[in-house]
C-alpha cells in the first residue's frame, strides 16, 4: 500500500514538472521577474539560479515566485533554510486558526472573510470602521438605514444619493473588484471619470457591498492621495495575551485607487517603538524592486512617520480580543484625521513580505505558531 502511495505521488509529480520548468525559464529569462532586490550584491549566475528554482520545487512541490523578492539570487546571504516554503506557511497560520476554533466545532474566521458582516460586527463593538450603508445583490440596493430596497437604475438621475462611497466584494482578496464611486447630480463616476449605469453594473456583478467613504490623514495624503494607504499590522493571541507580530504600510502608485500589492503597490516595514518607515519601499515581484522615494510624489520612505501608530496598534488588540476563535490576524488600518479606522481583517494575511525583509521573522512566526499549541 506504501508503495501504491509513494508511486502514484511520483507520477503527480513528474506530471507537473514540465508546467514547473516552464515556470522556472520564465522567472529567469523575464527582466522585470529576475530583477534583483539587491542590485549591488554578487548575483548567481542563470543556471545556479535555475537549479535553485528546481531543488525548491522537488522539495516543496511548489514554484518559488519570491526567490529573487528572498535574495536567493545572491551569492552570498541569504539561504533557502531561512524561509519557510508558502505552502507550509500558509498550512501553520491556517492549522493555528483551526486550533484557535476548535474546541467550538465551527471557525470563526468567516466574520473576517465576508465584510458585510465584518463591519457590522466591528461597528458594534465600538470600534471606528468604514460605516455599511447599503447591499447590491440581484440587480437591487438594500440600504441599511431603514432597510428600504429599490431598484439599482434609481441611483441616476435623481441626486438624492449623491455622496461619496467605496465598493468592495463581499468576500473579494486582495482589494480585487474594489473601487471608490462617487455620485454628483445623479451621475456616477470612479476615480473622476463619468462612467454609465451599464458599466456600474458589470463592475458590481455578485454581491457587493457599499460603504462611506474613508477621508485620508493629510500626512498619509502627501505620501499619495489617490487611495487609502492602509497600515498592516499582524497580530496573533498568546494565551490571554495578544501580541504584534509585525507591521508594515502599503501605498498605492501609478494612480491607482487601491494600495495592494498585486496592483503595484509599494510596502514598507514599520518600526513598532515608534511608528517610522524602516528602510526602502518595496514592490512586488514583476513590479518593480526598491526604491528610496515614493516612485510618484518623491516623499522618502525611510523615516516617515505614521500618524496615530500607536493608537492604531492599540484597536487591533482591542479588538482581536474579542475574536478568541482565531490565532493570528492581518489587519488593514486607515489613519483619517480623527484617528484609525479598522477597515478589514484578514486571516490569510500574507507572510512573503515579512519573511523577505522582518529579522528573524521566521523564528518569531514559529514561536507565535507554538503558542496556539499550547492552547489547543
Amino acid at each position: 500500500m506504501k508503495v501504491n502511495k509513494l508511486l502514484k505521488r511520483a507520477g503527480k509529480v513528474v506530471t507537473k514538472l514540465p508546467r514547473a520548468l516552464k515556470a522556472f525559464k520564465g522567472m529567469v529569462s523575464d527582466p522585470e521577474l529576475s530583477r534583483s532586490y539587491y542590485p549591488d550584491e554578487p548575483r548567481k549566475g542563470k543556471t545556479a539560479i535555475y537549479l535553485d528554482l528546481l531543488w525548491w520545487w522537488v522539495r516543496h512541490q511548489e514554484v518559488n515566485d519570491f526567490y529573487f523578492y528572498y535574495g536567493l539570487d545572491r551569492k552570498k546571504g541569504a539561504r533557502c533554510g531561512d524561509f519557510l516554503s508558502y505552502n507550509d506557511f500558509r498550512r501553520a497560520r491556517d492549522c493555528c486558526n483551526r486550533k484557535a476554533s476548535a474546541s467550538r466545532h465551527y471557525s470563526y474566521v468567516c466574520i473576517l472573510r465576508d465584510k458585510f458582516v465584518f463591519g457590522q460586527f466591528v461597528s458594534s463593538l465600538g470600534f471606528r470602521t468604514p460605516k455599511n450603508l447599503a447591499l447590491f445583490m440581484n440587480g437591487a440596493v438594500c440600504w441599511l438605514d431603514g432597510r428600504r430596497e429599490m431598484a439599482l437604475d434609481d441611483l441616476c438621475g435623481s441626486g438624492d444619493y449623491d455622496g461619496d462611497y467605496f465598493c468592495k466584494s463581499l468576500s473579494g482578496l486582495g482589494g480585487e473588484g474594489a473601487f471608490p464611486l462617487s455620485i454628483s447630480a445623479g451621475r456616477l463616476f470612479i476615480g473622476g471619470q463619468e462612467i454609465n449605469l451599464e458599466q456600474l453594473k458589470s463592475k458590481i456583478s455578485g454581491d457587493y457591498l457599499l460603504q462611506e467613504a474613508v477621508a485620508q490623514h493629510p500626512e498619509m495624503s502627501r505620501l499619495y492621495a489617490h487611495a487609502i494607504n492602509t497600515v498592516r499590522i499582524v497580530t496573533y493571541r498568546d494565551g490571554g495575551q495578544v501580541r504584534v507580530l509585525y507591521a508594515a504600510m502599503r501605498a498605492g502608485t501609478g494612480g491607482s485607487r487601491v494600495d495592494n500589492a498585486n496592483c503595484g503597490g509599494v510596502a514598507a516595514r514599520i518600526d513598532l517603538a515608534n511608528g517610522c518607515l524602516l528602510g526602502d519601499g518595496i514592490f512586488s515581484p514583476g513590479k518593480g524592486a526598491r526604491t528610496l522615494c515614493h516612485p510618484d510624489t518623491g516623499v522618502a520612505i525611510n523615516g516617515f512617520q505614521i500618524p496615530c501608530f500607536q493608537e492604531a496598534v492599540q484597536c487591533v488588540t482591542g479588538l482581536h480580543r474579542y475574536l478568541y476563535g482565531i490565532h493570528s490576524v492581518g489587519w488593514d488600518v486607515g489613519i483619517t484625521p480623527e484617528g484609525p479606522v479598522i477597515i478589514e481583517g484578514n486571516d490569510d494575511w500574507g507572510g512573503c513580505f515579512p519573511m523577505a525583509f522582518e529579522p528573524d521573522f521566521k523564528a518569531r512566526f514559529l514561536r507565535a505558531c507554538s503558542s496556539a499549541s499550547r492552547q489547543s
